[in-house]
């Protein structure tokens, strides 16, 4: 799969879903232009990777509530996807300090 394919595949996944599905699609591939490798893509999804995402914050529920900080579910997306950033990359901390996205949703709201 190209880069551009890959791109393609999850913008158009993305494209009917949420203001949530959206935010984590623009991620990835926002960030899979800065990467340094990426694992093999051809069977990943975006909706295998929100699953993904629900099912690590239902464990971390307490008495079925869960809080999960934007940054760690886009760090639990990024895993799903297998992206692997090069020393150079930001650090969490300074993501923090990135503008907000035009749709300005918090995930927290989503969850």
């Amino acid at each position: 799969m190209t880069n551009q394919e890959f791109i393609n595949k999850i913008d158009k996944e993305a494209e009917n879903g949420s203001a949530y599905e959206k935010l984590i699609a623009q991620h990835i591939i926002d960030r899979f232009l800065d990467v340094s490798k990426m694992a093999d893509l051809e069977n990943k999804t975006l909706k295998d990777c929100l699953s993904s995402i629900r099912s690590k914050a239902q464990k971390q529920a307490k008495n079925g509530v869960a809080a999960v900080e934007d940054s760690v579910v886009y760090r639990w997306a990024e895993e799903y996807f297998g992206i692997e950033h090069s020393e150079s990359q930001p650090t969490e901390k300074s993501a923090h300090t990135e503008e907000k996205s035009s749709l300005d949703v918090d995930l927290f709201d989503l969850i």
